[in-house]
């Protein structure tokens, strides 16, 4: 039995295309301040040591 679509090929291509613009690709792939807060809330103490 086929999959069911739920987006057109036309959404599926814009949800997945990069930005073109430099401005809105930075945005999306560096974390922000509170982003950066929330994670180490959650992060656990390193296990290894490095020399």
């Amino acid at each position: 039995m086929p999959r069911r679509q739920i987006f057109s090929q036309s959404e599926r291509s814009s949800l997945l295309a990069l930005p073109e613009d430099e401005l809105t690709l930075t945005r999306m792939v560096y974390f922000s301040a509170q982003d950066l807060e929330l994670i180490n809330m959650h992060r656990k103490p390193c296990k290894w040591t490095f020399r």
